[in-house]
């Protein structure tokens, strides 16, 4: 096909309009010319252009339209949606001129000189369509729509997307009248076959009514206004083309009023669910719409220290004092943003006002909706105060808690069962050595030899095994600049809320002043025992109740004992005049009678050798 250059065809001069009659076109009685009955497919809140964006090859819908502003919201985004979308275009015009379809796809972002140069789109007048011979035949024009949709898809296209302005049909070419023949073959021979859509324009006002009514009857799918609706007037091509259509059209209306009865049956108990919700719902319901509450459930009513009645009474103005001063910028914010279709979080939490004037923190789950024809702000509410405080107590504990941590110079850990580290605090990382980078994620292995990493992994097994936690044990660490200390622990297991082991917890402390004072002291001990036992005289020393508490070797040589034969004695045992001995040397410690030298008698080694002390 080439495209129209022209505006309109002057190739032949067509008949002049005038309006179609129901005896010319074959009528349908028992449809009212109100808005025809219809299920939406469209959301409430979606536009006629995004809905546009979905339909999909196989489609079939009349665009019925009242007004210049409801042609053009539907017919041209239909063609620039499908240039987008990769489809191969085909527009014809009959009221409109191609002039006019242009400068429309323009505006909608077409670069038209390159699409039409391509041969994406092409724009047709109608008598190189409809009536290219000067007369209509529906199966000619489904042969040629067949024909332009095989060489779309020969071209690498998707489908064939087309829309045409129905007019022509007025002004009363040879085979006129078989109009609706054409749009009931089309959804017989066509699109269930093809990969083509396409939409057949009407103006509702230049129409008789009856052809009206039988355009509905033929379109699966129809644009009223800024709608698409699921036609369920629409009939079975068999069914309309058959002989006795009338008897079959009585059915399929007798099927629409039961179809129909049932959808509001189904309707009314859907919305007897939906108040029995709202009155029930733990949550506090509300409808905003041009700043006044124009729905309230009780459970927000309570929330707010209102009666329902006086929130539906309330002005704009005192609506907004609702919200806390603070967070007034916030929530009308989004109010705002939501009604203008901007990307707006679901959930937030802001302060509002009682109106005994107390402060309560809420938890608003809003959303866009359309109420009584207007779009409004519909929210769930819940009073999370009680949750706020706890939240506000939980962080006071845990910022005390992590002051603690953080000024204490032990070392605080958690580590997970592989025994990496989780957390700790920085008295932790001086121990190591480490920055808090560097010791996140650390395993106990990288800062141990092994044989401490052994003695390790017994401690915190048998603590992990056992349940019970383990008080102070010593290991030895290796800093990151090599130097060794000696640091103090204990550990107990970590469990989450099942009760389930997943790691470990400890206090640690760096004894190695402690370690290195002890070793001093130890070999300070050590050098005064090899004195003592290496001393030229014998010595030892008794206790309060006279018993030997320490003897040097050179005492155990004189006398000939040995080490455990002579300690936990009474020292008067090994004197010759043991009782008098006993008595001085009880009086003596008993404070009795004054010190004295010696131990009051002679001192009898093993083998009955006698010694003056």
């Amino acid at each position: 096909m080439k495209s129209d250059k022209r505006g309109k065809g002057k190739s032949a001069k067509p008949p002049e309009p005038r309006s179609a009659s129901s005896s010319e076109i074959r009528s349908v009685d028992g449809i009212s010319s109100g808005r025809p009955h219809a299920f939406s497919i469209q959301p409430e809140d979606i536009g006629l252009t995004r809905m546009l964006e979905t339909l999909k090859p196989h489609d079939h819908l009349c665009l019925i339209y009242e007004s210049q502003e409801e042609w053009r919201a539907a017919a041209a985004p239909f063609i620039s949606i499908g240039l987008k979308q990769g489809e191969k275009c085909i527009y014809i015009v009959d009221t409109s001129t191609a002039e006019e379809i242009r400068k429309y796809l323009l505006e909608a972002g077409v670069d038209v000189t390159s699409v039409e140069k391509s041969g994406q789109l092409s724009i047709l007048h109608e008598t190189e369509a409809y009536t290219r011979e000067g007369s209509f035949d529906p199966d000619r024009m489904i042969a040629l729509l067949i024909s332009e949709t095989e060489k779309a898809v020969s071209e690498g296209y998707p489908a064939l997307r087309t829309t045409g302005e129905m007019t022509w049909v007025l002004r009363g070419y040879p085979g006129s009248a078989k109009l609706l023949e054409y749009e009931a073959k089309l959804n017989r021979d066509l699109f269930p076959k093809y990969p083509c859509l396409a939409i057949c324009q009407y103006d509702r006002w230049k129409f008789d009514p009856e052809i009206i009514k039988g355009v509905i009857m033929t379109h699966p799918l129809l644009v009223r206004g800024s709608r698409i609706y699921r036609n369920f007037y629409y009939v079975d091509p068999e069914e309309f083309l058959n002989k006795k259509r009338a008897e079959r059209e009585v059915q399929h209306w007798l099927n629409n009023v039961e179809r129909e009865q049932q959808m509001w049956e189904e309707l009314r108990e859907s919305e007897e669910k939906y108040r029995t919700l709202v009155e029930q719902s733990v949550q506090g319901l509300v409808i905003i719409q041009d700043f006044r509450i124009v729905f309230a459930n009780i459970v927000f009513a309570e929330i707010c220290g209102y009666a329902v009645e006086e929130l539906l009474s309330l002005s704009p103005e005192k609506v907004a004092t609702m919200i806390h001063p603070e967070d007034q910028a916030l929530v009308w914010g989004h109010f705002r943003d939501r009604l203008a279709g901007k990307p707006v979080p679901p959930r937030y939490e802001y302060r509002g006002i009682r109106k005994d004037g107390s402060v309560i923190w809420l938890e608003m789950f809003a959303s866009l909706i359309e109420y009584h024809g207007k779009s409004a702000i519909q929210g769930a509410i819940i009073d999370i105060t009680e949750r706020q405080r706890a939240e506000e107590a939980l962080r006071e504990s845990e910022e005390r808690y992590r002051t603690i941590l953080d000024n204490i110079e032990d070392g605080y850990f958690e580590v997970d069962i592989a025994g990496n580290f989780t957390f700790f605090n920085d008295s932790l990382c001086r121990m190591l050595g480490y920055s808090r980078d560097e010791t996140m994620g650390m395993n106990n292995k990288q800062y141990m030899d092994k044989e401490n990493a052994q003695k390790v992994y017994q401690t915190f097994n048998q603590v992990y095994t056992t349940g019970e936690p383990h008080i102070s044990f010593d290991w030895e660490i290796i800093r990151k600049d090599c130097t060794k200390r000696f640091i103090e622990s204990s550990v107990s297991l970590i469990r989450n809320s099942k009760s389930e082991q997943i790691g470990f917890r400890g206090v640690v402390r760096d004894v190695t002043d402690r370690k290195q004072a002890e070793e001093v002291l130890r070999k300070s001990e050590e050098r005064f025992k090899e004195l003592y036992d290496n001393a030229p005289v014998g010595y030892f020393e008794y206790d309060a109740q006279g018993r030997i508490t320490s003897v040097n070797r050179t005492e155990l040589e004189i006398l000939g004992y040995t080490f455990e034969e002579m300690i936990g004695q009474p020292v008067w045992k090994f004197i010759v005049e043991g009782e008098t001995a006993r008595q001085q040397i009880l009086a003596k410690l008993a404070g009795t009678m004054p010190p004295f030298r010696g131990l009051g008698g002679l001192i009898a080694g093993k083998m009955g050798q006698l010694f003056r002390p």
